[in-house]
């Protein structure tokens, strides 16, 4: 129900998973560069897009409240990371899969940018110093 929980349950989801491809990949039963990308593109990208959501509303004493924009770039990092996982297995769309996920990832950055940019460069709420 919490975005700011579920992003990281999702994000943690990645790293069996990439643990599973890099086992798959050690019986040439999958690239080992799937289990990079799921570690990167994956756990690495949702969990600090997750992180910095979560760290940057509790530091300048704003409430844990999500706005739905935080929340579409939660979802468009998770399926960048799933694209960049998964569709690289099949050989014709693996241009395709480098320019989509790139594209949500960056998309996922700037949806983040749009909220936080203001709460970052502003005071505290509370008035106090940090």
């Amino acid at each position: 129900r919490n975005p700011l929980i579920w992003i990281l349950h999702l994000a943690y989801l990645f790293i069996p998973l990439g643990f599973m491809l890099d086992a798959l990949s050690g019986f040439a039963m999958a690239s080992p560069y799937l289990a990079t990308h799921a570690f990167a593109a994956g756990a690495i990208g949702s969990m600090t897009i997750g992180m910095m959501a979560r760290v940057s509303l509790g530091h300048t004493a704003r409430p844990l409240k999500l706005a739905k924009i935080t929340i579409i770039a939660f979802a468009l990092m998770v399926a960048a990371g799933v694209i960049r996982t998964f569709l690289p297995m099949i050989p014709e769309l693996y241009t395709m899969a480098i320019h989509l996920s790139g594209g949500l990832w960056i998309l996922a950055w700037v949806l983040f940018l749009v909220p936080y940019t203001p709460i970052l460069l502003k005071p505290r709420t509370d008035g106090q110093f940090g």
